[in-house]
């Protein structure tokens, strides 16, 4: 474990506690100028985060566009298009660890 990643894990429990869950949801806007330099203002305001701590997967949501969700995998390319799938009016379906 190297010198950033350990803080980090022991401010959120330890290693114990991330043994425990198998995945997370964050509420997020990661805003900044660099977004309206690339042409895209907002694209990453109001995101929800969907991580799986197993399976190193991320699914954010809405993007890139209300009603459309992306997913990323290690591969560094997104594992669906991320215009190819909508959402239906529910929520994606949540993977709950137990206890």
């Amino acid at each position: 474990m190297n010198d950033l990643l350990k803080p980090a894990i022991d401010g959120h429990g330890g290693m114990r506690r991330w043994e425990q869950i198998s995945w997370f949801r964050a509420a997020a806007s990661i805003a900044g100028a660099i977004w309206a330099l690339k042409g895209r203002p907002g694209l990453l305001e109001d995101v929800i985060l969907d991580g799986e701590t197993r399976d190193q997967r991320l699914t954010m949501t809405p993007f890139p566009q209300p009603g459309r969700y992306t997913t990323w995998e290690p591969t560094g390319r997104p594992s669906r298009p991320p215009t190819a799938w909508s959402l239906p009016s529910a929520a994606i379906p949540r993977r709950h660890s137990p206890g």
